[in-house]
């Protein structure tokens, strides 16, 4: 790790990288079709600074987290990207297997007004993550996208 760009033995957090500049989202609720691939290697958080400027009212971001434990695709690009997921537990009973629920999961973002809103939010990184990349798709009025920029802090 101590090879990072950015990287201080006596700071827990590392540098800030583009996930996505500020840009008008694709239309008809399509995400990004190439993401920015960010190196994370050795770091267990990544905040989202972002910000976001609906087009029309009830505009959205939904917003992909995904991760490779690669440094590189060594398979397919379809098959080295895993997306962050939710998971529930299941509700335990005596003498019942226990069926937990887990599914990809997409956060949302939705501005109040039509002006350049700033948000943030932060994830725990699966074990043994490399890269990190967020795809963005305008999810509340898919006709008329707005605007979406995301930066990443990371941080042990």
């Amino acid at each position: 790790m101590a090879d990072q760009p950015g990287y201080n033995q006596y700071l827990t957090s590392g540098p800030t990288q583009t996930l996505r500049v500020f840009a008008i989202l694709l239309g008809a609720g399509a995400f990004d079709a190439a993401p920015t691939e960010v190196p994370c290697v050795g770091y267990r958080v990544l905040t989202i600074a972002g910000e976001y400027t609906q087009a029309a009212a009830g505009g959205a971001v939904n917003m992909e987290i995904q991760w490779s434990p690669w440094a590189a695709d060594v398979v397919a690009p379809a098959l080295s990207w895993f997306p962050i997921v939710a998971y529930a537990v299941g509700a335990v009973a005596v003498n019942v297997d226990t069926q937990s629920l887990l599914q990809a999961e997409l956060v949302q973002y939705g501005s109040v007004g039509a002006v350049r809103e700033p948000f943030s939010f932060e994830i725990t990184l699966p074990t043994a993550t490399e890269r990190v990349r967020v795809a963005c798709a305008e999810s509340g009025v898919v006709g008329n996208p707005g605007d979406c920029g995301l930066t990443a802090l990371f941080s042990l």
